[in-house]
């Protein structure tokens, strides 16, 4: 899911590059008695969304970044872990720890996936 405000796109590259990796490795050890899993978790009620309140003051000092906003509540980090291992012991490829902002967010960029590849078959035929 992309994320919004401040650094976004930091973040978005990260996991973006993260699950490439894995599909990959996926792919590379499917031979193997290696399973491999990405993790996708939602809000956890966690501090990682204020990283620099501690900052030091050689580097501007501590400041607020904008909090993430959620339709879903947060988890507790043990529920987060519960349904972590719950996937992770059922064989899921992708683990969530949420459905719905994940579902919304990728069934909305799944549409728009499908609809420039219609656009770009109704331009050059179906079998390009």
């Amino acid at each position: 899911m992309p994320a919004r405000g401040g650094q976004a796109s930091i973040y978005t590259v990260s996991k973006h590059a993260v699950l490439g990796v894995a599909e990959t490795l996926r792919r590379d050890l499917a031979e193997t008695p290696v399973d491999v899993s990405i993790i996708c978790p939602a809000v956890v009620l966690t501090d990682i969304w204020n990283p620099l309140r501690t900052r030091h003051e050689r580097f501007g000092g501590p400041r607020v970044i904008e909090q993430r906003t959620s339709t879903e509540p947060g988890l507790t980090p043990d529920e987060a872990a519960s349904r972590i291992l719950d996937g992770l012991d059922a064989g899921e490829f992708y683990v969530f720890t949420h459905g719905n902002d994940i579902a919304e967010v990728h069934g909305a960029q799944a549409a728009d996936i499908t609809q420039a590849l219609d656009r770009f078959r109704d331009r050059y035929g179906a079998e390009a």
